[in-house]
């Protein structure tokens, strides 16, 4: 499942990329813009935006209802019966690219001292080089995660 994200919606595009999912989102685009990409790109374009409608020249269009991010990706999830664990920590939560693994040692200079120390698994953003170990960070996304989504925690999440 592919997904184009309103301006509104930045912490839903995060979370949802978080989950592993291809979510576009770009802050500095129109609305128009995007449309028009997840159009050609055949992704659902997700807003808060009630006023837009199928007639509005959007193909796959959800409307999420709730102001809160933790409401709106509950609302993505169930709607698309996503699956909250198989793709976790997949995709690069700043440019939405999938992340490979890479060596500690071709990254190692981009780490803080203690993580290098500690941690031995790595992935590295291929686009914008960003790299990403499970630390604190990883076990308080999850944590969050668990909040959320009380009901359909257990696999990555544990």
């Amino acid at each position: 499942m592919k997904f184009a994200v309103d301006k509104m919606l930045g912490r839903l595009a995060k979370w949802l990329r978080i989950l592993g999912c291809d979510t576009l989102f770009d802050p500095y685009a129109t609305q128009a813009a995007i449309v028009k990409q997840a159009a050609e790109e055949k992704r659902v374009f997700i807003s808060r935006d009630s006023k837009l409608t199928k007639s509005s020249g959007i193909p796959e269009l959800f409307i999420v209802q709730s102001e809160r991010y933790q409401d709106q990706l509950r609302e993505v999830v169930s709607r698309f019966r996503l699956d909250i664990h198989s793709k976790l920590f997949t995709r690069c939560t700043v440019c939405n690219e999938e992340i490979l693994p890479v060596e500690k040692d071709t990254v190692r200079e981009s780490l803080p001292e203690k993580s290098a120390l500690n941690f031995d698994s790595f992935h590295q953003c291929p686009k914008c080089k960003r790299v990403y170990w499970g630390g604190t960070h990883t076990e308080n996304t999850k944590r969050r995660l668990k909040e959320i989504f009380p009901e359909l925690t257990g696999g990555e999440l544990n």
